[in-house]
């Protein structure tokens, strides 16, 4: 951990390239706490209209009063116009076509499945001025957690969003953002955190997948230019801070992709041997290396999933740990239980590394409708899934393959007898493991050429991000971690800059990282594995407000081969109220 002021010289510096407005000073930052009264809303249930008490104008027409859904919504209404009251809560995900045909005009905070029944509250407050909706630590329906956030509505068409650090898309799909409706075209999603940003379309929206949430603890202001036009920018003088970036990657990611009928593995088998944050070295095995006391016959069908299988250990991969696999008929494991839904049977490349964690020992499209069982058996240290008499889709030639996991981390791959030769997917197999998840791809590892040893270093990148709630706010702590740390790191520092190089240190000798601050200050930590916590102290100065000061991790591991050396992706702060 480090502690450190904010050096004033430094401060001095930034002071001379501001100019702070009294509005800034002054700007409510974050939740206004003025919610107002709780409107009591039942799951996927819509209020009825509620008056602004000003006229709002949006998209070249006037509103009075809007109507809140407890999914995570406002429609805007004319209550003497010819379009209904609307009562469709929009459950139960955030989606484009919902927001372009709508018949009336919607405002989405995060809308997605929200269950007010769970716990929190939606509230209204209708103030001189503007007119706040707020979503206080509303669970997602199924999934638990809490998620706040609030609409502002201003007479000037203004609309203001702020987002607590509690959001986060679990289990749906979500949706930020604005549509007149009414058959709106589409102009395609923005990046609503790479703020400012200047939309010549009266529809503005972005998407966010399961746990891609990106806005905790952000705000913006959305100026309307003319009935089609925005300029959307930060709340001004609050303190906000983004993720840019990412850190250097030494791919314990592995993979082999075999063309059709090419498979060399047949017959043989792999030990695993582990080294620590998913990598390995790879030798063939000697030794009970196919077990044949498999009985756990799991119900498979053509691509389909078993969920929920309990390891009875934590078994770390490339890219974290894992007690409960999900086992597709595919020839794979997805590694954390309900991470993917999809049992897909065509093997590539570009899907293996990008979607989440993946334990392959031989994806390939297997039906075991038509023949052959599926095992998984958990053992006092192991758990092993076994492929026994699967045949190939359309073919019909039998597979026998297994993979054992080991509680130390190490792990079997066998394949007794396998072939390639489905008549879907041009019969592509893919032997590997990743830790996915938009993984840089490392290139084509031939598996059969043992010995050899994976990446040095996990896959998931070392990891700089603010601690949940923390904001660089002035004369306060601003409290970042450096996640995935290495066990073998001995040192590591602080780099903070006023400018980002974004410049690719291959040329030093450090492949696939940058260097995203410039050096204008380092301050040493002492790192501690696998998380390190950094706190910086800001003077309480109110020229620092408006500043923008850009920081990353650079650690040293002697571990690491060439130079051992690795950084995180960068923060920026912006320092406010």
């Amino acid at each position: 951990m480090a502690v450190q002021p904010f050096a004033l010289g430094r401060a001095a510096l930034v002071a001379a390239t501001i100019t702070v407005s009294t509005a800034m000073l002054s700007a409510q930052c974050g939740i206004d706490p003025n919610m107002g009264p709780n409107l009591g809303l039942a799951d996927d249930q819509c209020s009825g209209a509620q008056p602004i008490g000003f006229t709002f104008p949006f998209a070249g027409a006037n509103y009075d009063s809007v109507v809140v859904s407890s999914n995570g919504f406002v429609y805007l209404w004319d209550s003497v116009g010819a379009i209904p009251l609307p009562t469709n809560s929009q459950c139960c995900t955030g989606n484009v076509g919902g927001l372009l045909g709508s018949a009336s005009p919607m405002v989405c905070g995060v809308w997605m499945d929200l269950y007010p029944p769970g716990g929190g509250s939606v509230n209204y407050n209708a103030l001189p001025g503007r007119v706040l909706i707020t979503w206080n630590q509303v669970p997602e329906y199924a999934s638990g957690g809490t998620n706040s956030f609030q609409i502002v509505l201003y007479p000037t068409g203004v609309i203001e969003m702020a987002f607590g650090a509690d959001i986060l898309t679990r289990s749906h799909t979500a949706l930020t953002g604005w549509s007149p409706g009414a058959g709106a075209a589409d102009p395609g999603g923005s990046d609503l955190s790479a703020l400012p940003l200047f939309p010549a379309s009266a529809t503005v929206y972005e998407l966010f997948g399961q746990g891609t949430f990106d806005l905790q603890n952000l705000g913006f202001q959305a100026t309307p230019t003319g009935p089609a036009g925005w300029l959307i920018a930060p709340s001004v003088g609050c303190a906000r801070a983004r993720t840019y970036g990412r850190g250097c990657r030494n791919g314990c990611d592995l993979y082999e992709e075999f063309p059709s009928m090419a498979f060399d593995l047949s017959g043989g088998s792999l030990y695993f041997t582990s080294t620590g944050a998913g990598s390995y070295f790879v030798t063939n095995c000697a030794v009970n290396c196919f077990d044949q006391n498999f009985v756990g016959a799991l119900a498979l069908t053509d691509d389909s999933l078993a969920v929920g299988m309990q390891l009875g250990f934590n078994f770390p991969y490339c890219g974290g740990t894992t007690s409960v696999v999900d086992v597709c008929s595919n020839g794979y494991l997805w590694l954390q239980s309900g991470s993917s839904g999809l049992a897909d049977y065509t093997a590539t490349v570009a899907e293996f590394l990008a979607q989440p964690a993946r334990l392959a020992p031989f994806w390939h499209d297997l039906n075991p409708s038509s023949g052959g069982t599926v095992y998984f058996d958990a053992l006092p240290g192991k758990a092993m899934v076994t492929w026994n008499q699967v045949p190939t889709f359309g073919t019909g030639t039998p597979v026998t393959i297994q993979l054992q996991l080991f509680s130390n981390g190490d792990m079997i791959m066998a394949w007794p007898s396998a072939i390639n030769d489905a008549t879907t997917g041009g019969a592509v197999a893919i032997v590997g493991v990743t830790a996915g998840n938009g993984a840089v791809d490392p290139g084509a590892t031939d598996i059969s050429a043992v010995p050899f040893s994976t990446g040095s270093f996990g896959s998931i990148p070392a990891t700089l991000a603010p601690q949940a709630g923390s904001r660089p706010v002035i004369g306060q702590n601003f409290v970042m971690d450096v996640s995935n740390v290495t066990a073998g790191t001995v040192a590591a520092a602080m780099n903070m800059g006023f400018a980002n190089p974004n410049l690719n240190l291959g040329i030093v000798g450090l492949p696939d990282c940058t260097l995203l601050s410039s050096i204008d200050l380092s301050i040493g930590l002492v790192p501690v594995s696998p998380v390190t916590t950094f706190t910086f102290g800001i003077p309480n100065v109110p020229a620092l407000i408006g500043g923008i000061l850009n920081s990353q991790a650079v650690m040293v591991d002697p571990s690491l081969s060439g130079l051992p050396a690795y950084l995180s992706n960068g923060v920026e702060m912006t320092f406010g109220n």
